[in-house]
């Protein structure tokens, strides 16, 4: 019996050390391959190193080939090559479009709003008493009476006659109070009051204050809020490049803080409008006029024959849904015909991929090694419909703000969301993207094969959505299916993928051009809709 449990001993011994040293094999491995990328990955160097790209392809889009004074032929004739700033009235009248737009936000995006656009939101009942704080919660939830807090501003909300919603549910005071007309403010110290119009008896008694925080952005910013809005008129020559670019792009913002031509409002007669909303990857491009957007534009002018069509440029890096639908109120003030969806990365890594962090963070060290994730991946992540639950549920916001187009006879477009396709990369190629998730994404627990599986799950989501709203769906990601060749890491195109689906996209909406303004139908006829490239 000793001999046995002597020999049973030794046995859980020698396993233990073998388990011990495979483990051993497999760390210094995961730690021998990520050094060894730094030094040799040809693709890293050159992203963070300042090299020149390994992949090389011919483009329309090529920097060097760009005839500016040809391109701006075929600009949209809404749109202007000389500045058109917005007039006092006109940006009184989008600020009264935001605060009604705030009213019939979920109470969660009422605190995005309120950070995004830098305002202090106080919710008032009908007898002045400050219920609540956007974007913080008031130290005193119950109620603080008005004379308590910000007097002389809150002193306005007792002064909105009862009643007074029903014929005109917004009130905009002079802060001098000096007699001035009532639409006359200034924003940097107006108060904007808002009683809402409908509702229950208890939110028609409910009263906004917009107070605006006078928040300064840091000099030579790009950003009036950050990863939100842009500053009018900012230009940067040769910022730092986009994944996979070379030096040398030019930034300039227009008058409304997109990334385009000054857009004129109101827009002229007999002119279709299309807004193209996203994030960077609407965003991107070494030049304005070498955007996606701006070459659908060109595209599509120059197979009509007359400019006729403006494609604007409404892309912001950083946006995410729930963000597009607090930008709802921006995006209408544009007068849009056409709306194109393109969006995808942020609300997977960024939303749905944090929320499934519960599930990683037992093996969080274990996935922190290359080895080990690339297999167990799937493994660890939730099952296939919790998911696609998730992923609807961060949907919602996209698709209440399609449903907000549509109910306003606008037409909207679903583009599915491009990534580099697994099976066409080079081992190289594969290390680099896993680089790019560890460095700048999903942190060292996400592996590029769980966001490529992540995107397809949201793309599918899109086409369902598409299908249930009847709107056409772009096959993007189906279409424009490249290595590196085309992307400059797991979202981001170069010049050759942003031609690429800017001509997707272009073939796609000419249908839809031919129909508006005035008569946009809702048809999406000529459109793939189940995400199958077409014939």
């Amino acid at each position: 019996m000793k001999h046995a449990a002597a020999r049973v001993l030794f046995g859980v011994v020698v396993a233990v050390l073998w388990t011990g040293v495979l483990v051993l094999g497999v760390v210094f491995w995961g730690r021998w391959e990520f050094e060894s990328s730094l030094v040799n990955n040809r693709f890293i160097q050159a992203r963070y190193g300042g090299g020149d790209w390994p992949l090389t392809a011919d483009t329309e889009l090529d920097p060097a080939k760009l005839d500016i004074a040809e391109r701006e032929k075929w600009i949209g004739p809404g749109k202007s090559l000389q500045p058109v700033p917005l007039t006092a009235e006109q940006q009184r009248d989008r600020w009264l479009a935001r605060t009604r737009h705030f009213v019939g936000l979920p109470e969660p995006l009422r605190y995005t709003f309120a950070r995004m656009y830098r305002v202090d939101v106080y919710a008032a009942d009908d007898r002045g008493r400050v219920m609540k704080r956007y974007p913080e919660e008031l130290a005193a939830p119950d109620g603080v009476p008005a004379g308590e807090i910000l007097p002389g501003a809150l002193a306005t909300l007792l002064e909105v006659a009862p009643g007074a919603a029903d014929e005109n549910p917004l009130w905009v005071m002079d802060p001098a109070r000096t007699g001035s007309p009532p639409w006359a403010i200034r924003f940097q110290q107006g108060q904007v009051v808002h009683e809402a119009a409908s509702g229950s008896a208890s939110e028609r008694a409910t009263r906004f204050l917009f107070v605006p925080r006078n928040v300064d952005p840091p000099e030579h910013s790009l950003w009036d809020s950050e990863y939100f809005a842009m500053r009018p008129y900012y230009l940067e020559d040769d910022p730092p490049p986009g994944p996979g670019q070379p030096r040398g792009a030019f930034i300039s913002i227009n008058n409304v803080g997109l990334r385009d031509y000054d857009v004129v409002l109101p827009k002229p007669p007999d002119v279709c409008r299309v807004l193209c909303i996203g994030a960077s990857t609407t965003y991107e491009g070494m030049h304005n006029l070498l955007t996606y957007p701006a070459f659908v534009e060109y595209l599509l002018n120059r197979k009509i024959g007359t400019r006729r069509v403006d494609v604007i440029n409404a892309g912001v890096s950083g946006m995410n849904s729930a963000k597009h639908r607090v930008k709802m109120a921006d995006y209408l003030f544009l007068q849009p015909d056409i709306v194109v969806f393109y969006l995808g990365a942020n609300d997977v890594m960024h939303v749905v991929y944090p929320t499934m962090k519960i599930w990683l963070d037992g093996p969080r060290q274990l996935l922190s090694l290359r080895p080990v994730k690339r297999v167990l991946w799937r493994i660890v992540l939730p099952d296939e419909p919790e998911i696609d639950s998730r992923i609807r549920n961060i949907q919602q916001d996209l698709k209440a703000v399609a449903e907000g187009f549509l109910a306003r006879g606008v037409q909207v477009v679903f583009c599915t969301f491009a990534a580099p396709d697994p099976d066409l990369l080079t081992a190289e190629e594969r290390s680099y993207l896993e680089y790019c998730i560890e460095r700048e994404w999903g942190g060292d627990q996400c592996s590029y094969a769980a966001y490529y599986y992540l995107l397809s799950r949201y793309n599918l989501g899109l086409r369902q959505m598409s299908d249930s709203l009847g709107a056409p769906c772009i096959p993007v990601a189906e279409s424009v299916n490249s290595g590196l060749k085309w992307f400059g890491d797991i979202c981001h195109m170069r010049n050759p993928g942003i031609e690429k689906k800017a001509r997707v996209i272009a073939e796609a909406l000419e249908p839809l051009v031919g129909t508006c303004p005035g008569n946009v139908t809702r048809s999406s006829a000529g459109i793939p809709r189940n995400g199958s490239t077409g014939n």
